[in-house]
């Protein structure tokens, strides 16, 4: 019994060793010092960091505090304090109780309170930007309704248990400073998390992929401000009918440059992600319209459009939730991101516009698909996350073509055109990871051109290409990174190929044809360890190619004619190598 009981002491003495009070002291300061925490109320030693084992206080004893880098606690209890709380871009992450005090201030622009467990989250009426319950046991409960800053970018993020509203509010700042109601970043696109209504209500908040729980329906379209349907929203636990905003078509109705955000432009408000816009009656000459909502509408039409107006987007990264149709005659200003989300089938129309740098086009269509109605050009990247991308025979000009880091369901159709990728350095060409992509070549033709002196990075992921070019100036060498199958590989001069050691290009043909002035180099990424190419009929005849570690197999001839300027390096395998004697060729 003694030895369970001196047992039971040490537990318990370990369980307090790695969990303590934390008190911010009378001077204050960042929340990442030292000596910014007293082990006391009021007390004037410099004690660790608070950690998420960590209880928190600020009381009537403390002073300022900044929360200048990711914070962490167990809980975060601010009564009696009357000091001021800043909180830098950066999260505050609680495993219990957030509890502000109405006496305290608080003051951030970008800020994210997040709650890793069950919790209650007390405001005490400070105006948050974001929200994160990122809880998997037990929801976080509100104990007030919780209101927002003057934001465009503010979130409200649910995930696991979710957010029981508790029969509170949560209030966007205005009609145009709205909250996105939404799952966690850690949550693919088109999954839904809960959010408990139990009795609470929303006002200025646009949602995605929310499943709320309702015993009885649920109607928000005659919320404040109106409810913003972004796709994906359902209802369960009884309720059966979930109702937003009714979509209306919104009309630029003013022959005047403004603000997307201006509701007086519009033909009743500004626009929700359900309403459909269109720029026609009355617009017309140079007038400027500055797309500076995060969430422009449904799909975008200029047509009827007159004389040389300016599309600027500019502002904020935007997203639209249907298509777009632009006019030859109008000027992109572009230079923040721009995503289509859409959850249907719509068409993407650029007229020649050219969408500039800094400005990646992303297309994250849950179920959705997007048809290209004529070519596109763009100074940036091209990001396929979600749905299906078809080129329809159309060409495209970006930076780089980006499918990576994901295993969302997408397929890209290319068609007959041809698809040119200009970027200077890093994976030009990125698809990472073949689960859930699905590639339909066509007669399509793939151009890395990109100039420079850096690597240009090739990920093909094991899909079926139809025909690939390398070609632009610049001594940076192209990379293959994994396996993949191609009609035709050709290689232009000057160029140095880096195949990675131990993969496999399956080809119908691959051309290599250098000069003697300009060479191509063909080797692998390790000394002494091979990459193969492998061609099953045919013969794949190179000129002025040094070629080096490298296996060729299946049926097809490999030759590399000395007397055309090959060089046989080392360690390679398959080929054949002649050398020129009067008017034959004589094997060496």
């Amino acid at each position: 019994m003694n030895k369970i009981i001196i047992f039971l002491f040490a537990f318990i003495f370990s369980l307090n060793a790695f969990s303590a009070n934390r008190y911010v002291r009378a001077a204050g300061g960042n929340s990442s010092a030292a000596s910014t925490w007293a082990s006391t109320s009021g007390g004037t030693d410099s004690v660790a960091v608070p950690t998420s084992a960590d209880d928190v206080f600020l009381d009537a004893a403390s002073g300022q505090l900044t929360i200048d880098a990711t914070f962490n606690c167990k809980s975060f209890n601010c009564t009696g304090y009357t000091g001021t709380l800043t909180h830098n871009s950066v999260a505050l992450a609680s495993q219990g109780n957030v509890t502000f005090v109405a006496g305290m201030t608080y003051t951030t622009t970008s800020g994210t309170i997040q709650f890793d467990q069950a919790a209650t989250f007390i405001s005490a009426g400070k105006l948050i930007a974001s929200l994160n319950c990122s809880n998997s046991i037990g929801s976080v409960v509100l104990g007030d309704n919780i209101s927002y800053v003057a934001s465009k970018t503010c979130l409200l993020a649910t995930r696991g248990a979710g957010l029981d509203l508790n029969g509170k509010t949560v209030t966007g700042n205005s009609a145009t400073n709205r909250v996105l109601v939404r799952p966690n970043s850690t949550v693919a696109l088109g999954t839904s998390q809960p959010i408990i209504v139990n009795g609470g209500t929303f006002a200025n908040c646009d949602f995605r992929d929310i499943q709320f729980s309702s015993v009885s329906n649920l109607d928000l379209s005659a919320i404040t401000g109106g409810s913003g349907d972004c796709g994906g929203n359902s209802i369960t636990g009884g309720g059966t009918v979930l109702t937003f905003t009714t979509p209306v078509d919104q009309h630029w109705t003013s022959g005047v440059t403004g603000n997307w955000s201006n509701a007086a432009r519009w033909t009743s408000r500004v626009p929700l992600p359900q309403d459909n816009v269109f720029f026609d009656v009355g617009f017309s000459a140079s007038q400027t319209v500055t797309a500076d909502m995060p969430r422009l509408g449904k799909t975008i039409d200029w047509t009827g459009a007159t004389g040389t107006p300016t599309f600027a987007m500019t502002s904020v990264a935007n997203t639209a939730y249907g298509g777009l149709t632009l006019i030859s005659g109008m000027i992109i200003s572009s230079s923040q991101n721009q995503t289509f989300e859409g959850r249907g089938s719509f068409n993407i129309t650029s007229a020649g516009k050219n969408f500039g740098s800094s400005t990646r086009i992303s297309i994250a269509a849950f179920g959705g698909t997007y048809t290209l109605l004529d070519s596109l050009s763009m100074n940036d990247s091209l990001y396929l996350l979600n749905g299906t991308l078809n080129l329809n025979n159309f060409n495209v000009t970006s930076y780089f073509f980006v499918s990576a880091g994901i295993s969302n369901v997408r397929c890209l159709n290319m068609g007959s055109g041809t698809y040119t990728a200009v970027g200077t350095s890093g994976d030009i060409w990125n698809v990472d990871t073949s689960t859930n992509m699905t590639f339909t070549k066509g007669t399509s033709k793939i151009i890395i051109s990109g100039l420079g002196a850096s690597t240009k990075g090739w990920k093909g992921s094991g899909l079926d290409y139809y025909d690939v070019e390398f070609t632009g100036g610049g001594t940076g060498a192209i990379l293959f990174k994994n396996s993949s199958s191609f009609r035709n590989i050709t290689i232009n001069p000057p160029k140095t190929v880096n195949f990675e050691a131990g993969t496999t290009q399956t080809v119908a043909s691959f051309t290599a044809v250098g000069t003697q002035a300009n060479p191509i180099t063909i080797q692998s990424t390790s000394a002494g360890s091979a990459a193969t190419l492998s061609d099953e009929s045919g013969s794949n005849i190179l000129k002025y190619c040094s070629i080096k570690d490298i296996t060729v197999q299946g049926g097809a001839k490999w030759v590399s004619p000395l007397a055309l300027g090959n060089t046989d390096v080392s360690g390679n395998t398959g080929w054949t190598w002649y050398l020129a004697l009067g008017l034959f060729w004589i094997n060496d």
